[in-house]
């Protein structure tokens, strides 16, 4: 495995995210929501658009990606003119969940 991928534990399984500059990360095991959620800011740029997006409400998008970042302990976004824009180590664990959910909407179809 690469010095820059980290396994993150989700229940029983391990999925792999890319982590910043090869830097370890002990997290607490994450759920799917979480992660679905952490996607859905990033590509909205907002709680408020995630929540639509994934037919939820906003305070429930606000507490899965605060246990998120809590679980990573990486500072995964910053406010800029009331959106939400990754950082650094934000846009790199995207970019493997990003890959990671179109390996299993292959798998779909």
């Amino acid at each position: 495995m690469p010095d820059n991928v980290i396994p993150l534990p989700i229940h029983t399984h391990l999925v792999y995210l890319l982590g910043p500059a090869g830097r370890g990360v002990v997290v607490r095991p994450l759920n799917f929501s979480q992660i679905q959620a952490f996607k859905a800011v990033i590509e909205t740029g907002t709680t408020t658009s995630a929540a639509s997006l994934l037919n939820t409400t906003q305070p429930s998008i606000s507490r899965k990606l605060s246990d998120f970042q809590r679980a990573t302990r990486l500072k995964l976004f910053e406010h800029h003119r009331g959106r939400l824009r990754p950082t650094r180590e934000g846009q790199q664990l995207y970019e493997s969940v990003r890959r990671h959910f179109e390996g299993l909407e292959k798998i779909e179809t």
